[in-house]
């Protein structure tokens, strides 16, 4: 009997149902598909995890794509911002420079416009227009237009002569000048075309210094005179500057040598032949050319120079 009660009471607890946990009933409430367990027996390999968004989840969702979304616009609004900016300073910076075409006279006096023309007629005197005032050419010392600031050399080389200088760089103290033909830059646009070699020629190199003036200033010849009477001032100025009429100096003496000693070798025979003399004369007359770079180059460190600040000021 003792045996017979024992196995109902095994049978019993086996079908028994067990009240549920109240306190795990409220403990969860994600929902998660994740196996507790995983048994090798029952998988080749190990599962892929298919873990569902929890229920909390859906409102961070909401605000995670709230918040792209106005990063998205803020980013794109920035850009357009900065695009619609450029445009304005563009169009603005446009109508300020076609209102920059300017004349100084030779008095002195400074006119301001909107275009700047040039005509030079057959036969007739070239003569400026700044919208509806005109000038004799000979009358206008600087003048700007759409190509840069350009400078009249008719004090320099005379008032029936028509040469030009362009501004082709602007220093603290000092501008540099290039001496160009103003026929390539005397309207709107420069009269260059593609292929056209020759005209391209003309244009301003850039690395020619010819003439200079001090602020807003007369323009000078970039000689010896000039420049030791205005930069006498920077000592380092004056050493280049010394240094450039060493050079010049140096060049006149090597010319002068190898023409006089090939004028001496032709004079010399009574049937001209090439000689190792004259040969001599030719290379050291050729020589000075070596020279023209290094002499160029001291007139530009001389300009650098004297525009660079000095010490104690900035």
């Amino acid at each position: 009997m003792s045996e017979a009660r024992s196995l109902e009471r095994i049978a019993g607890n086996r079908f028994e149902k067990k009240a549920p946990n109240k306190s795990r009933l409220f403990k969860r409430r994600v929902r998660d598909s994740n196996p507790r367990t995983c048994y090798s027996q029952q998988f080749s390999r190990l599962p892929q995890s298919t873990t569902l968004p929890t229920l909390r989840g859906k409102d961070n969702i909401f605000f995670e794509s709230q918040k792209s979304f106005l990063k998205f616009v803020a980013m794109n609004f920035a850009s357009y911002s900065k695009s619609i900016a450029l445009v304005c300073i563009l169009f603005a910076t446009a109508q300020f420079c076609a209102a920059q075409h300017y004349v100084i006279l030779q008095n002195g006096d400074s006119i301001t416009g909107v275009r700047l023309a040039y005509d030079a007629p057959i036969a007739q005197n070239a003569y400026f227009t700044l919208d509806q005032n005109r000038w004799k050419a000979n009358e206008i010392s600087k003048f700007s237009n759409n190509n840069g600031t350009f400078a009249n050399l008719s004090h320099i080389h005379g008032n029936d002569t028509e040469r030009y200088a362009l501004r082709i760089r602007v220093g603290r103290a000092a501008n540099a000048y290039e001496e160009i033909p103003f026929g390539v830059y005397c309207d709107d646009t420069l009269k260059v075309y593609p292929g056209m070699k020759k005209v391209n020629k003309l244009l301003a190199s850039g690395r020619q210094l010819d003439y200079y003036n001090i602020g807003d200033g007369p323009v000078y010849a970039a000689n010896y005179k000039n420049m030791m009477r205005d930069f006498s001032s920077n000592s380092e100025s004056v050493y280049y500057i010394e240094h450039h009429r060493k050079l010049k100096r140096m060049q006149v003496a090597l010319l002068t040598a190898g023409i006089g000693i090939m004028s001496y070798e032709f004079i010399r025979q009574d049937n001209f032949e090439f000689t190792p003399i004259f040969a001599l004369g030719t290379v050291i007359s050729l020589a000075p050319l070596l020279a023209q770079s290094p002499k160029k180059e001291d007139v530009w460190i001389a300009f650098d120079e004297f525009n660079k600040p000095k010490v104690g000021t900035e």
